[in-house]
């Protein structure tokens, strides 16, 4: 049976009841009862009406018969339900209390899982989430114990709703699938459409948007087949936001008009103001502000029409943020004070409900005490409370005076605590900016990218409405737009160039007190262009380098509210981090230039010294085999060819050795063997060697030794190329038992370790193997070649 079906059954059984005068009363009562119950969620008015009733009746019978207890339970229940969801909650929660008390006297459990829900809701309502979710665990065991499984799943329903409050969303997710598994089960489609948009909107508050459009259409789908309007539409608005926070705000605005639509259809003004605001919303983020303007104006109507302050004060926020991108100050800042007034308005009032709600209980609950205190207490502690009051009054009064003290004491501690949390909170985010300044200003990024990525937090620090930095150019007689934020194109195009005005000239000249002003327009020391129309605050402060002028930096603000002494401070200091970035740059750029006119003056030392040499060389024995050939003396010129061919291998060695420095292997991307193995191919193989080569897979050896033993093995490769004229090459380089052990062999010259130290190579590879705490031999002689060996210990990392 569904739910119409059983009111209509339910008002024809009273009809029948009305239609026999001489009927049992009290079955009246239960039979008012229940079809009042059944209309709690459907008919309120009437609902409550037939509520009064039967507690009028169940309380003061006709016959003379005692008051029918549990009657006046089951009607209680009912009216405080019905007053929860009008929004009377001190005599809704009165009536549920009461309610409460007689299911319990009369020990009867099934209308309490009722009764507890009316009453976790009302504490929902008010903000109260301790006592909600303490009542909503009474509701769940008291609906567990009747084994009434609907009335589970509107507990798991109440409970999630407080999980999300609390921002325990995985806690709230399992309640609601739960609660499908439920409604599958129990064929409750009302809460199969409740969980479903509440899924949705549990996802979007998460940031899965796919599940969450998943679960609103789910919810669509089910409002729409079972007929229920209102699930319906804020199916349409659930979608509507899921598409405006993924970036597709024409689906946005079609959801909304299609819940727009139903909404005015059922009469429903409460969704109305709520899905204009949403529609106000999305054609802002769209840039819109006309139709922006026009939705919201239209939800300011609406929710005036209904009082429904919560939509009221939202609605003027983004009607002054409209304003306020539109230019128009006045009604920007209009709408900002009205947004103001209603908040404040609505936050009264809910902590006056609470309040109130508050006293209900603890005025119920020392009823109760008092009433069993009074049951028990016999005339002589009566009489000992009478003595005793007299005593104790002076003592209360003394009391009473000194809570008042500590009240007093107390809001004076928290407004001063309160003063102390804004002031660490503006500190922490000045001293968040600086360490971003500074952590930038020393990363290996080009100015703009540093102006790009540090601008939105000096914009957010100074509570500024725009910035934007110019630097000077050479002739220092115009001003350049380095970086800037927030402001609009045709303000970024007036501000890309900047010719100084004499005064502005002077002023950059010397150190200087900022330039801050209530009145852009009129400021005349400004050049024209950095008086951007729409605003009308300024502060320009002076970047510097030393006792240099460099550029400045401007603030800008939409009202007339000007920047305090910790603001102007707070400017002044990021404008010389800013001067510090800019040197710091340009040191950057003149350290490169250095680096790379260094590295050519070695190339050309290197070319000098080797290259240049064995060209010149070539040039001499090129001659002799000449004059050889003319001579007619062939062992002569087969000499000079000879030297002439060894040169040139030589020559070729050097050149393919300073190509590879020009362009070593990429060790971080290659890895160590691959590095090893690219260096063999492209020097050694290349200028003839014959090799013999073993090497390892070193995977899991730290980063910083594998740098180390690639320069080791290259300054040694270099050392055969450069000095050995060898044929023949053999490398092993492999690890057993926590050692790496390099072993390179070749069959050239050698020399006599007992007359050469080996040269700068050779030191520098023994340092280099000492630091890694291992041992280097080298083993030659001349005519037999040279072999050199190195163990270095390693540790492999830990994934």
């Amino acid at each position: 049976m569904t739910d119409a079906q059983r009111i209509s059954h339910l008002e024809q059984q009273l009809a029948n009841w009305d239609s026999h005068p001489g009927a049992d009363w009290s079955g009246k009562v239960d039979l008012l009862n229940e079809l009042a119950w059944a209309l709690s969620d459907v008919d309120l008015q009437r609902a409550y009406a037939l509520a009064e009733t039967a507690h009028a009746l169940a309380s003061s019978p006709d016959d003379g018969a005692p008051p029918h207890e549990v009657g006046m339970a089951y009607s209680l229940r009912t009216q405080g339900y019905v007053n929860m969801r009008w929004g009377n909650y001190p005599l809704g929660l009165s009536q549920l209390l009461k309610a409460l008390a007689l299911l319990e006297a009369q020990q009867i459990d099934d209308g309490l899982p009722d009764v507890f829900d009316g009453i976790a809701g009302i504490y929902a309502q008010i903000g109260s989430f301790p006592e909600a979710l303490d009542t909503m665990y009474k509701q769940l065991e008291a609906a567990e114990r009747i084994g009434d499984k609907r009335r589970i799943a509107n507990a798991y329903n109440n409970l999630a709703n407080i999980y999300v409050q609390e921002r325990d969303y995985q806690r709230a997710i399992e309640a609601l699938r739960q609660n499908l598994q439920i409604a599958a089960e129990t064929n409750y489609v009302r809460i199969e459409c409740l969980s479903n948009l509440n899924l949705a909107e549990t996802y979007l508050l998460i940031g899965d948007y796919g599940l969450a459009r998943e679960y609103g259409e789910i919810g669509l789908g089910n409002s729409q087949k079972a007929g229920f309007q209102l699930f319906e539409i804020y199916s349409w608005e659930i979608l509507g936001k899921i598409a405006g926070q993924t970036g597709d705000q024409l689906q946005a605005v079609d959801y909304l008009q299609q819940a727009l639509a139903s909404s005015r259809t059922l009469g429903s003004k409460v969704t109305e103001s709520l899905i204009l605001l949403d529609l106000g919303r999305a054609y802002g983020d769209m840039q819109r502000h006309d139709l922006a303007l026009d939705f919201l104006h239209q939800g300011l109507a609406v929710a005036r029409s209904i009082d429904a302050k919560n939509e009221l004060f939202k609605i003027h926020l983004h009607l002054s943020e409209v304003y306020e991108q539109t230019g128009d100050a006045t009604l920007a800042l209009a709408h900002f004070k009205q947004y103001q007034v209603f908040k404040e308005l609505v936050a009264g009032e809910k902590a006056d409900q609470r309040l109130k709600v508050l006293q209900v209980v603890h005025d119920t609950e020392a009823a109760k005490k008092e009433a069993e205190i009074a049951a028990l207490r016999t005339i002589e502690l009566q009489q000992q409370v009478e003595e005793r009051t007299a005593e104790l009054r002076d003592t209360v009064d003394l009391l009473r005076a000194e809570i008042e003290e500590r009240q007093r004491a107390e809001r004076a501690l928290q407004e001063m605590a309160a003063s102390l949390e804004r002031h660490l909170v503006a500190r922490t985010e000045e001293l968040a900016a600086f360490f971003d300044l500074t952590l930038l200003a020393g990363q290996g990024v080009n100015l703009p990218e540093v102006f790009e990525q540090v601008l939105p937090r000096i914009l957010e620090a100074t509570r500024s409405r725009a910035i934007c930095v110019h630097l000077l150019d050479a002739g220092r007689t115009t001003l350049h737009l380095a970086g800037q934020q927030s402001l609009a194109s045709d303000a970024q195009t007036q501000l890309q160039i900047v010719e100084l005005s004499p005064d502005l000239q002077r002023w950059l000249q010397k150190p200087n007190d900022p330039l801050i002003t209530t009145a852009l327009s009129g400021l005349s020391r400004l050049p024209a262009a950095l008086r951007v129309p729409g605003f009308q605050t300024y502060l320009g402060t002076q970047i510097r380098i030393g006792q240099r002028t460099e550029g400045l930096l401007s603030c800008f603000r939409f009202t007339d509210r000007g920047f305090s002494v910790d603001d102007i401070a707070l400017v002044t200091a990021l404008a010389e981090q800013i001067g510090m970035m800019v040197e710091t740059d340009r040191l950057r750029h003149d350290a490169r230039a250095m680096a790379v006119l260094e590295e050519r003056q070695r190339l050309a030392r290197d070319l000098h010294d080797s290259v240049t040499q064995s060209l010149y060389s070539l040039t001499l024995f090129s001659r002799a085999g000449r004059e050889a050939a003319e001579d007619g003396d062939s062992a002569r010129l087969m000499a000079s060819l000879t030297e002439l061919e060894r040169n040139t291998l030589h020559a070729l060695r050097e050149m393919r050795l300073l190509l590879y420095e020009l362009r070593p292997a990429d060790l971080e991307q290659e890895g160590l063997s691959q590095a090893i193995q690219l260096r063999l191919n492209t020097v050694e193989r290349r200028v003839g060697l014959q090799l013999d080569v073993e090497l390892d897979d070193f995977t899991g050896i730290s980063r910083t030794l594998e740098v180390q033993v690639y320069h080791i093995v290259v300054e040694a490769l270099n050392n055969v190329v450069k000095h050995a004229a060898a044929t023949r090459l053999a490398m092993r380089l492999t690890r057993t038992d926590g050692h790496l052990h390099l072993r390179i062999a070749d069959d050239g010259r050698g020399f006599d370790p007992s007359r050469s130290n080996g040269g700068m190579g050779l030191d520098n590879m023994r340092e280099r193997v000492a630091r890694l705490g291992g041992r280097l031999s080298v083993v030659s002689e001349p005519g037999n070649g040279t072999r050199l060996e190195a163990m270095i210990p390693y540790q492999a990392e830990v994934a």
